[in-house]
């Protein structure tokens, strides 16, 4: 309790403020405020005497009369004094070439890596009017992710920040600038500070709040929200100016150096957020302030328009333009003044100190007529019905008139202006529309980038982007492997769900690739984001940085989990039921990497799941190719010599990138090439260890035209169903339960209904009524049998009728002639062989004369079957029909159109409109083996069921010949980049000649035996080998690094800058186990194999 002293000096001083304002009070007409002193307690006598304190009351009822005066001066047409923007002060991106837009681009991110963009969000308005009560910012529109206006900004900023990062190495980000009002201020902090700032640096967000103005009622009188308050408004977003100078804002964009500031209005849910190509246009103009404009709707649109005022820029009210001058129109027949405002902005540091320091008391004052509550002179408060009183607002664009340097730029309505304003009663500027707008633009940035159907709703989000989905698949078209990679994934997708899928992720370039693709592809499907296993023990710093930055960028789902690997997927699985298949970074030259396949379940000691490995056939240098391209964030750990990343105690720079300049550095892990050794086969041919095959009966080596290629059997790879050639051929290569869906071309599920409801007119028609029906549809377009019009089927096994096909009776007449021709032809050829041989009488005889004279006779008739069955040919016709006059007039639906890829799936009818297309039988892949052509026995032959492995064989030659890598001791000299051409396009051997020697060691170097397990989990080794430390370098597991020294030999003339190759015998050990199958003792024998290794070429130091 305060002493009685304190509250009596209290009471005196309040009573001295409230004699003095009075008088005050008096003076402006304004003494109703008091009218209930005596009625308020000492807390509310002091909070009315702060809310009447906080104004100058001299210059607020100055502002009463401003704004009235302006408001009936707006009133007054302009169109005697009004331009429209000059050309060259405008620009928009249908107006520039690409080079141009790259260069604005760039300039923005340039400024954007330096830190000296900031972005203002106009963030104090409440979401009354949508009928929620906190800040608009906060509100969610309905998306597919739920994110509100905030988050989706916030995002946009966060992927800038990536953006300018990866262009220039470097960026000291962007401040957001959140301008708030009294009613929402707490609420939008606490909500940043409980989402994390939505990944931002927190010391980059910075709220402020805006000015207030007292509310009026049409008599100038300032109005009662209770009795012990004044009613007040925000100052309106023109209010910036004097809250940035108030609030230090202006202070603090100068220590961060921060020159140009993007403003803009929270509620644009398709707002650009700094803009990087609308910052670069502005800095590359010079200009301290600018616009960015939408084109008019219509004439009658209610929107601001951006002109010149008496030769100055500004934006005029739709009120002060009259009917007729807003309908005029250029010679390209776009509106005269159709630059829309839609509070877009830019400005200068400099440009807000002018306005702060010189001209914020000239900005004018609108009136706005609202509803607002009161209290009477009864002391009653009141809710209005209609519009009471007054707020005084200042809008952020009157201080255009007062640029030195203007530019505006034309941004596509579709794309970047989507105001939230209303509720969805309206119908427009609402919940709704907002969302319509940012899914439709989506769908049309998936639709440019390669998608082939989009249906249903599709949401991208901010953190990746449409143009890296994009970059992915148009990259897919032109690199086999790529595509082979993406064909993998999809089918991957198409086989199991989001929700049974993980991948196994630990920060590395090879499952990072992986990440990358299949995020591409989920947000191309509109799915949600995938399930990541991050396995730990002692892991760097930088591997749990990227990783948390990782899955902010690419929003999965990181599971935590303790090594070793085994026990971690065993965890998870028990954890999570619905697992099915996880994605596994392994690539062509890791260890175990031939025996595998794009889907494979795990060993037999290995918790069960589906592997998928969608790089099986990508390289070391291919995997670094894609991640610089794409400019795919990656582990800063790379950028210290590091190759492979693990714990701390198992992995170490790695020696080949030590820097020759200074051995305390390491090179980054780009730099490293590929390995290029080449093995030579019996038949001359030089292959990779991955492209040969070992023969345990022959124990040679095996290249692809050393076995013959055999057709094993066919399968439907949805339903696996096994099948010979010849009864594939009787189903015409198609099978009769899996389809296709016609639009996206997945695969289609059988689904079960329920038979529409009809009265049985007997019992037993009661009793043969089905109790389910079937149809088919598509999980991911939506596609339906019942939307195409195709009957539901009572049967699961289907019957769903295929298109007809228009020349289906003409190919069958054209091919049962020909059956029939080719019968008669076999007839003759059997009975020619019973004809006896012709005499020498058969040929000068009478019967010879005979023939001759019946020569000149008319020809026989041919048969009859000859003439009925014979199909008319097809005639060659210059005359083309003519196209109906109804199809350039008759309105076209362009979603119900065909697309050029759903046409050619069905070639033999060309469908035109999507609900004639029909479901497509499966067709069937071809099961091959491969066997050796020297003793005939098998080295690859496929499984003949996917669950087991009785009939599987695949003797790569990986686990039969010892593998053997190079590399230099100097990052200069390192294997050049070479991709191994397909097996088919080198048909014939190859002349090496070798340009080196090489000093091999004398004696025999011994290693551990395989297992491929401990090359994940094992942190040390277990055995000890007696090796001379000049020779072996390095060792773990099965795997020994020697030194050997290669001397180049004087090249020939002209051949100075061909790769220098030496040529190597390699003999070693090896146990022949084949003989255990035929009951014999196992052999062990030596066996030699020839190898080419290609360095680069040499260089003078």
């Amino acid at each position: 309790m305060p002493s009685r002293e304190v509250m009596a000096a209290g009471e005196k001083t309040t009573e001295l403020h409230t004699t003095t304002q009075k008088t005050t009070l008096n003076k402006y007409n304004q003494s109703h405020l008091l009218n209930f002193w005596n009625e308020l307690t000492e807390n509310q006598r002091a909070h009315l005497m702060d809310d009447i304190l906080e104004f100058n009351l001299s210059e607020i009822t100055s502002y009463f009369k401003r704004a009235t005066e302006s408001s009936e001066n707006n009133n007054k047409l302009l169109d005697d004094r009004i331009q429209p923007i000059e050309d060259e002060a405008i620009a928009s991106a249908s107006s520039c070439d690409g080079a141009l837009l790259k260069k604005y681009q760039d300039i923005g991110l340039r400024e954007i890596a330096a830190g000296r963009v900031g972005v203002l969000v106009l963030a104090g308005g409440q979401g009354t009017r949508l009928g929620v009560t906190y800040p608009k910012g906060m509100y969610d529109v309905g998306l597919p992710s739920h994110k509100s206006l905030f988050q989706l900004q916030a995002e946009k900023i966060k992927r800038l920040e990536n953006m300018a990062e990866e262009k220039y190495g470097k960026c000291q980000g962007i401040t957001l600038y959140l301008m708030t009002s009294e009613a929402t201020h707490e609420s939008t902090l606490e909500y940043f500070k409980e989402n994390n700032y939505f990944g931002l640096n927190k010391n980059n967000v910075k709220a402020f709040k805006q000015g207030m103005i007292p509310c009026f009622g049409f008599d100038g009188k300032i109005l009662l929200d209770e009795k012990h308050a004044l009613s007040k408004a925000p100052d309106g977003n023109g209010g910036l100016y004097r809250a940035l100078k108030v609030q230090g804002i202006l202070q603090d964009m100068a220590e961060r150096g921060i020159n140009s500031v993007h403003a803009h209005s929270v509620d644009n849910i398709l707002i650009k957020v700094a803009d990087p190509v609308f910052i670069g246009y502005c800095v590359d103009k010079g200009a301290d302030c600018g616009v960015k404009v939408v084109d008019k709707a219509d004439p009658s649109e209610a929107v601001g328009v951006v002109c010149q005022v008496d030769g100055k820029y500004q934006v005029v009210e739709y009120s002060e333009i009259s009917k007729k001058t807003s309908e005029l129109r250029r010679p390209n027949g776009k509106l005269v003044f159709n630059a829309g405002n839609i509070c877009n902005h830019y400005f200068t540091l400099d440009f807000f100190r002018n306005i702060a320091d010189y001209h914020e008391e000239e900005l004018p004052l609108h009136v706005a007529k609202k509803k607002i509550p009161y209290t009477d002179s009864n002391g009653v408060r009141h809710k209005p019905s209609s519009p009471n009183g007054i707020k005084i607002e200042k809008f952020i664009f009157d201080v255009i008139r007062f640029s030195k340097k203007f530019a505006a730029w034309e941004a596509p309505r579709e794309a970047e202006f989507s105001p939230l304003k209303n509720a969805d009663s309206a119908g427009q500027d609402c919940p709704s529309t907002s969302r319509r707008d940012l899914l439709t633009l989506h769908k049309t940035w998936l639709l440019n980038a390669g998608a082939k159907s989009v249906q249903g709703d599709v949401e991208i989000s901010p953190l990746l982007s449409y143009a890296d989905a994009k970059a992915v698949i148009e990259s897919g078209k032109n690199q086999s492997h790529i595509n082979y990679s993406l064909l993998i994934l999809e089918q991957c997708l198409d086989t199991y769900t989001v929700d049974e899928l993980f991948l196994s992720f630990n920060g590395g370039k090879d499952c990072t690739v992986i990440l990358h693709l299949t995020a591409a592809l989920l947000k191309l499907r509109g799915l949600s984001p995938l399930k990541c296993l991050y396995v730990t023990e002692d892991p760097f710093p930088e591997m749990d940085e990227f990783v948390d930055k990782a899955s902010q960028y690419y929003e999965i789902k990181l599971i935590r989990k303790k090594k070793p690997i085994k026990t971690a997927v065993a965890s998870l699985l028990e954890e999570d039921k619905n697992l099915k298949a996880t994605l596994m970074g392994i690539r062509k030259d890791d260890p175990g990497s031939q025996s595998l396949e794009p889907f494979k379940y795990t060993d037999a000691d290995w918790p069960k799941i589906m592997r998928v490995s969608p790089i099986l056939d990508w390289s070391y240098s291919q995997i670094w190719e894609f991640i610089l391209k794409h400019q795919v964030p990656y582990c800063s750990l790379y950028d210290q010599g590091y190759t492979s990343l693990g714990n701390k105690t198992s992995t170490s720079p790695n020696s080949l990138l030590r820097d020759p300049d200074d051995p305390a550095r390491y090179l980054p892990a780009y730099k490293l090439k590929d390995n290029f050794v080449r093995y030579v086969c019996g038949c001359g041919s030089l292959k990779p260890i991955s492209r040969i095959y070992f023969c345990r009966h022959c124990l040679k080596i095996r290249c692809g035209y050393c076995v013959s290629h055999e057709v094993d059997s066919h399968y439907c790879p949805n339903c696996l169903e096994n099948l010979p050639s010849s009864e594939v051929r009787l189903k015409k290569n198609k099978c009769s339960n899996c389809f296709d869906c016609p639009c996206c071309f997945q695969t289609l599920t059988i689904r079960a209904g329920h038979p529409p409801i009809r009265p049985a007119a007997t019992a037993e028609d009661a009793k043969a009524t089905p109790k389910k029906v079937y149809y088919l549809c598509c999980s991911l377009c939506r596609w339906s049998s019942r939307d195409a019009g195709i009957p539901d089927q009572f049967v699961a096994t289907g019957g769903w009728p295929e298109q007809e096909n228009p020349h289906a009776a003409r190919i069958t007449a054209l091919i049962d002639f020909h059956k029939i021709l080719a019968s008669r032809e076999r007839q003759n050829q059997e009975r020619k062989k019973f004809d006896p041989k012709r005499t020498s009488l058969q040929f000068f005889g009478l019967t010879s004369a005979m023939a001759r004279k019946r020569a000149g006779l008319p020809i026989v008739s041919e048969a009859k079957w000859q003439q009925s069955n014979f199909p008319q040919p097809s005639v060659a016709s210059e005359e083309v029909e003519e196209l109906p006059a109804s199809i350039f007039s008759s309105p076209v639906d362009i979603t119900k159109i065909t697309t050029l890829d759903q046409r050619l799936q069905h070639p033999e009818v060309q469908t035109e409109k999507i609900y004639e297309l029909r479901p497509q039988h499966k067709k069937f892949p071809v099961k091959r083996s491969q066997r050796c052509r020297a003793c005939e026995h098998n080295v690859s032959k496929p499984e003949f069921s996917p669950q087991s492995i009785k009939f599987k064989i695949q003797l790569a030659a990986f686990y039969h010949v010892p593998e053997v890598r190079i590399g230099c001791e100097s990052p200069n000299l390192l294997p050049s980049v070479v991709r191994q051409a397909s097996v088919l396009e080198d048909p014939k051997p190859v002349k090496i000649i070798s340009g080196a020697t090489i000093e091999l060691p004398t004696g025999p170097v011994i290693l551990a035996p395989r297992d491929d397990a401990a090359e994940y989990d094992d942190t040390g080794d277990t055995q000890t080998f007696p090796d001379d430390p000049k020779l072996v370098v390095w060792r773990k597991g099965n795997k020994a690094v020697l030194k050997l020294r290669v001397t180049p030999l004087v090249p020939e003339e002209g051949k100075e800058k061909e790769p220098i190759i030496v040529g190597l015998v390699m003999q070693y050990g090896y146990i022949n186990t084949i003989a255990t199958l035929e009951h014999k003792t196992p052999q062990k024998v030596d066996l030699k194999v020839k190898l080419f290794l290609t360095l680069d070429k040499l260089k003078k130091c």
